[in-house]
Formats: C-alpha cells, sequence, structure tokens
C-alpha cells in the first residue's frame, strides 16, 4: 500500500535555520494521518524517518521532541549519507539495468538538498555525496515569478551546472542515470498521464534527454496557474518545479546521458527492507540508526 502527500515541508525552514513550528502543521497532520492508517492495517510498532528538513535545522532536537510528544512514535533523523544510500538501494530493484558491475549514478532530488550516490548494479557503493539545494532552496533563491524571465533560469542552470562538475565528477563515468525524489516521479506521472502515483507503474520508467529539455522550456514559460494544471495530481509542486526539472537536465548534461530512468521505490522502501530483514526494535532510535547505517 502507497500513501503520499506532499506537504511543502522545506517552507517551514527559515532562512536563519529555524523550523517555525506553525508552518510545520501540515507534515505533522500528514503524520499523524499516516500512523492512524498504518495502525488500522497492523502495521506495528513503527517509527519515523526525518531527512533534510529537520537535518538542516539549528532547532532540530525541539523539533523531534514535539513530533514524538504528539504523535507518540520514536523519529529518527538520517544523515546525509544514509539518506542517498537508502534510496540507492531500494531504486536498484526491478530496475532494467543490463550489465553486471556497471557504474550507476543515483540522484534524489529533493526540496532542501540532493543526494548522490555513484555505485554499481550489484549495490557495492564508490561515492555517496550531497548539494546543499534541492528544487525549494534553488526556487527561493533565483526564480522571482512564474513565467520564468530567461536570466533567472540562466542563472539557475549556470549554478546546478557549476556544483555538479565541481562536486561530483565521477558522473560522466557512469553507464546509466537513476532519478528519485518527488521531482522525478512528478516527472513519470506525466509522461504515464496518471494521477495517481503507483510504484509499479512508475517505478523504472525511462525519460530521454530531449524529453525533460523540452519539459523544462515549456514550464520556464507558463504562467503558475497553468503549472499547477499540469501538475494536477500535486498542484503544491508547481513553484518548485522548474527548479526540480532543472537539476534534472543538468544530471543529464554533466553526466553525458541521453535518459534516465526513475525510481518510484524511495529511501523509505530500502529503510524497511533493513529493518525487517534485520527483525531490529523499530521503537529503538539507537537500534534503527545502527541497522540503517549510522554511526
Amino acid at each position: 500500500m502507497h500513501w503520499w502527500r506532499n506537504t511543502t515541508a522545506h517552507k517551514a525552514l527559515k532562512d536563519i535555520g529555524y523550523i517555525e513550528f506553525e508552518k510545520f502543521t501540515p507534515s505533522l497532520e500528514a503524520l499523524s494521518k499516516f500512523v492512524m492508517m498504518a495502525k488500522q492495517c497492523g502495521a506495528i510498532p513503527i517509527c519515523a524517518l526525518a531527512t533534510a528538513v529537520i537535518r538542516e535545522a539549528k532547532n532540530a532536537d525541539d523539533v523531534i521532541k514535539a513530533i514524538e510528544k504528539k504523535i507518540s512514535i520514536p523519529v529518527v533523523c538520517l544523515s546525509q549519507h544514509a539518506e542517498a544510500r537508502l534510496g540507492f538501494f531500494a531504486s536498484l530493484h526491478g530496475m532494467p539495468i543490463v550489465g553486471k558491475g556497471e557504474k550507476v549514478a543515483f540522484a534524489d532530488v529533493g526540496g532542501c538538498s540532493t543526494e548522490i550516490v555513484v555505485g554499481d548494479t550489484s549495490g557495492c557503493v564508490e561515492f555517496v555525496g550531497g548539494l546543499d539545494f534541492g528544487s525549494g532552496k534553488l526556487t527561493r533563491r533565483f526564480i522571482s515569478a512564474y513565467p520564468i524571465s530567461r536570466s533567472e533560469r540562466e542563472a539557475l542552470l549556470s549554478f546546478v551546472l557549476a556544483s555538479l562538475k565541481t562536486s561530483v565528477p565521477s558522473l560522466s563515468f557512469c553507464s546509466h542515470l537513476v532519478i528519485s525524489g518527488g521531482t522525478a516521479v512528478a516527472l513519470a506521472m506525466l509522461k504515464h498521464g496518471i494521477d495517481y502515483p503507483s510504484t509499479d507503474r512508475l517505478h523504472a520508467t525511462v525519460l530521454a534527454k530531449e524529453e525533460v529539455a523540452h519539459l523544462l522550456e515549456k514550464v520556464a514559460n507558463m504562467s503558475l496557474s497553468e503549472c499547477e494544471s499540469l501538475l494536477r495530481f500535486e498542484p503544491k509542486r508547481a513553484p518548485l518545479f522548474y527548479a526540480g526539472v532543472a537539476i534534472v537536465f543538468s544530471l543529464m548534461e554533466v553526466g553525458g546521458f541521453n535518459k534516465a530512468f526513475i525510481s518510484a521505490r524511495c529511501l523509505m522502501h530500502g529503510a524497511l527492507e533493513k529493518l525487517m530483514r534485520t527483525g531490529v526494535d523499530v521503537t529503538s532510535p539507537c537500534q534503527v540508526k545502527t541497522v540503517l547505517g549510522e554511526p
């Protein structure tokens, strides 16, 4: 079963680095609902995993305590490396990438950060890193309005391309590119013309570089309401969509990829697989962190 909700949690993280609790309410409400639904299905015990928004907050400890008090489940904040590795392992399942041992670049494009892993098709990891920007951060930094001006588009793309070339030079040595995250899933949904994310339907969707380039130009020239209509299945993503697609395009450009595979399996799939295989007590944050590769 798959439950999905975009709460635009990145908006709760203020420029000074603190999470504003009032703006974090949609995320708390969604988590509360998911916990209730999980219990109704008999999926207990339950724990929650926190990623970039909470990880980067200066008041992360206070936020985690508030969540645990309200929802009554333990919350484990993942490091950037653990988040990236879990997404990479999950993405390889059911991915039709031929050639045992071929290098794969995996990128999880989020709102606050972009995690990148370089490994091979057997699951061996060579590089784990992260870029301190995602679709939300780039939007706030570079985009003032829709349609997006050419100067803002060029500034955003130039920044992302330069960052990737400097931070992940091994991209060009990979045979395949796999993209995960909200932007990736939205791209796959648009390609298939569906309004609800289906892991089975979307996983391993192939996007040609020409398709991504065409959509990037199309979105840039849309009004915000037009972009919301395009993303009818998730209109809240509209303000961030251009920046997310720009990251995907830049990954393809820097790595020399003419296509990318979409992974609809995210870090949650990787984490759940590991936790179930080990039989760890998920009510113990220390045990969960150990199993998921945290120090």
